[in-house]
């Protein structure tokens, strides 16, 4: 089975080769311009490329740079922008102090080697590819991104059915995972390649298409690979997309990297408004500048990316934007750029010559340096992003249109997240702006984490570096209320929702002093004087808490209850019923008189936040009556006995006495006595006839006579004694015989 796919992938050639002037075309989007060889060392390499020197070719070039971890404000110098090839100021040269490692060499054995200056034949350069970065990771990982592009693939049926476009990407991804299964094979070990050794991969789709692959591959004619597209109209190339378009098309770009660094505007983006749309921030990559800074260029603008100087406006869409730790770097002489759902990696200086705007966009900075300089826009507008630092963020400071005009920058919905306490989100330097102004606007912030106040503005949103940078040239307002104005703050105190004004408003950092309270009937009021313990800043304020009176009303009672009092938030508890209301009983408090709205019970607890008046809750009463009577008709054995004014749940009263009846023993009462009261109930007395001998002459024993029965019980026990004694009598006659 094995041979079988090799066999297939043997057949892909056909296909790969002609493919290989597509992708040929395609890899100079990744490299922006062709490179030179790398540096022999050589003195007759006429074409020694400054990214390639290496240490001992006579023609190598030192960079200086601050050393690493060295924090130092890079304030341009003042005056007009460079143009391009101009060299740099001689102010500009001074910034940088301390030499920069060579060139990377390619050579594994330089340990110094800086991340600006990776070349490709470093076994330490990193690839900026932004796709397939699964497939570089731990083995495990590996297999899982191999087999989850393996159980993507169509099945044979489906794959019979597709267009020859659609096959063709087909075959090119099969091509591709046989060669992630060989890389898989030789990383484990495993001789020939024999990819049904590899333990965890499931090959079964791949069998059953291998047929199908190696049919197509055979007949299959060459398709072109298209980095950038306008409509339906695909180029293999991004520059031959830019030459063909029109101002205001929109070119859509594929999966990987993209620049256009080092090709010039003219004839390709120059006047032209152009929107470029990739595929999403994790699979298409446009990086801003030389993808290696050329060291002779270190610190100046001249690493700055001059692809659309001229354009209109260029917007960029759904990707990531990669740019350096330099300065100056960016897209130099746009007229108006956008940039939408993306994420930026790096800093950059330059941005639209008009304005340049931010949405919904994701800055990373690099390890202590600023996301961007407001350096080279007039209007720059944030919305919606995110800036993830290491303490610096955004730096309010240009060179370019000093003097000239006031500039705005707005500063919407933002978040910031920073790792480092180190500045506020704007850092404002307005020192050269003459007669001009800062004019910045910030809108409904967002979190500002991991930032310390300004000790002159006292904000973590912002503020400045140095007293020596604020002149007074800067108005900053929140939420459309000034609170920065002529070089000092005007207002403290702005609620902003996430984020107040001033740190020391949001915590509560004051050390305040109280007067005493002055009372009067209806309120307390006192002096505060608070003093900000971030900045410095005193204000004083009359505190006033509102008197709060808790009512009782008797609802239909009588009697009378004192209110209760209290100030602003003040508790008090539910007095104990001290009405009376005959008839009637007590059940509760209610806020409304019909009972209808908060019910309270005596011990309740309220907080008042104005007065309040409680009603007092009657239950009409209602009694029952209990009757105990003899039971007999038209005959009074004894009275009835009545008990009245009795309510439910009560013990139900007893019978006072024995009840008694001539002939007749008392048994209990119809129907029983229920131990409580439940309504209105009469209790009859229950008897049972007592039963009675009588003996007459002749006559058996005889019932309902009770008038001789003591003499016939006097008569019977005479009787027997008499018998008794004859008996005797008797015995003792026999005896004495």
């Amino acid at each position: 089975m094995n041979r079988k796919l090799k066999s297939a992938l043997s057949v892909l050639l056909v296909i790969t080769m002609a493919l290989s002037l597509g992708i040929s075309a395609f890899a100079e989007e990744t490299e922006g311009q062709e490179q030179p060889a790398v540096c022999t060392g050589s003195a007759d390499a006429t074409d020694c490329a400054a990214d390639t020197h290496v240490g001992s070719c006579q023609k190598n070039v030192s960079v200086e740079t601050p050393a690493a971890g060295a924090e130092q404000e890079q304030t341009p110098a003042a005056g007009a922008e460079p143009e391009q090839g101009q060299e740099p100021e001689q102010g500009q040269e001074q910034e940088q102090e301390q030499k920069q490692p060579a060139v990377c060499a390619g050579s594994e054995e330089v340990p110094d080697c800086a991340a600006e200056t990776h070349i490709k034949g470093c076994p330490k350069y990193v690839s900026a590819d932004a796709a397939g970065e699964g497939e570089r990771g731990e083995p495990d990982a590996q297999k899982a991104a191999v087999q989850k592009r393996l159980d993507a693939l169509p099945d044979k049926d489906a794959f019979a059915a597709m267009s020859e476009e659609d096959k063709a990407g087909v075959a090119a991804e099969y091509a591709a995972i046989m060669e992630a299964l060989y890389t898989l094979c030789e990383a484990e070990g495993i001789e020939d390649g024999d990819i049904d050794k590899l333990e965890g991969i499931d090959l079964e789709k791949l069998r059953a298409l291998s047929d199908a692959i190696n049919e197509y591959a055979a007949t299959a004619a060459p398709v072109a690979v298209y980095a950038a597209w306008i409509g339906e109209t695909g180029y293999t190339t991004l520059l031959a997309a830019v030459t063909a378009a029109n101002s205001g098309d929109t070119i859509t770009l594929g999966e990987g990297n993209y620049t256009l660094y080092g090709i010039p505007s003219v004839g390709t983006t120059q006047g032209k408004n152009l929107t470029f749309v990739g595929q999403g921030r994790d699979k298409t990559a446009w990086n801003i500048g030389a993808e290696v800074p050329d060291p002779a260029h270190y610190g100046t603008e001249y690493n700055s990316d001059y692809s659309f100087d001229g354009a209109g406006t260029i917007t960029f869409r759904n990707m990531t934007l990669r740019s350096g730790a330099a300065d100056y770097l960016g897209f130099t002489r746009a007229d108006n750029t956008v940039v939408d759902n993306c994420t930026v990696n790096g800093m950059t200086f330059y941005w639209g010559y008009t304005s340049a705007t931010f949405n919904d966009t994701t800055f990373n900075c690099p390890q202590g340096k600023y996301a961007l300089w407001t350096y080279s826009s007039p209007v720059m507008t944030f919305n919606s992003c995110t800036f993830n630092s290491s303490g610096k963020v955004i730096n309010v400071y240009t060179d370019y249109g000093a003097g000239k005009n006031d500039i705005r920058v707005n500063f919407n919905n933002c978040t910031v997240n920073s790792t480092a306490a180190n500045k506020s989100a704007l850092n404002i330097n307005d020192s050269n702006m003459g007669g001009f102004k800062y004019n910045i606007y910030i809108n409904n912030p967002g979190a500002v984490s991991g930032l310390d106040p300004s000790g002159i503005t006292c904000s973590r949103l912002f503020g400045f570096s140095d007293t020596e940078n604020n002149t007074g040239r800067s108005v900053v307002s929140i939420n459309g209320t000034t609170v920065w104005q002529g070089g000092k703050m005007v207002n403290h105190a702005i609620d902003c929702g996430n984020v107040k004004y001033t740190d020391g408003y949001a915590d509560n950092a004051f050390n305040s002093t109280y007067s005493d309270w002055t009372e009067t009937d209806t309120a307390r009021t006192r002096t505060v004087t608070k003093v900000c313990k971030y900045c410095g800043y005193t204000e004083t304020a009359t505190e006033t808490e509102n008197k709060f009176a808790l009512n009782y009303d008797a609802n239909g009672g009588t009697g009378t209850m004192t209110p209760d009092t209290c100030f602003d938030g003040g508790k008090l508890t539910v007095k104990a019923n001290g009405f009376t209301r005959d008839g009637y009983d007590f059940t509760g408090w209610n806020t409304a008189a019909d009972g209808k709205r908060t019910a309270y019970k005596p011990g309740d607890e309220l907080e008042l936040t104005e007065s309040l008046t409680l009603y007092a809750q009657w239950n009409k009463i209602v009694t029952y009556t209990v009757t105990y009577t003899d039971g007999v008709d038209n005959a009074v054995i004894f009275p009835d006995q009545v008990y009245s004014g009795l309510k439910r749940g009560e013990s139900t009263p007893g019978f006072v006495g024995v009840p008694e009846c001539r002939g007749y023993r008392f048994v209990g009462w119809e129907p029983s006595v229920s131990p409580t009261v439940t309504g209105d109930a009469v209790y009859k007395a229950v008897w049972e006839k007592i039963v009675v001998w009588n003996y007459g002459p002749g006559k058996g024993p005889m019932t309902g006579d009770e008038s001789d029965l003591v003499l016939w019980t006097v008569l019977m026990l005479g009787a027997g004694a008499a018998a008794a004694g004859a008996g005797l009598y008797v015995r003792k006659k026999r005896r004495s015989k």
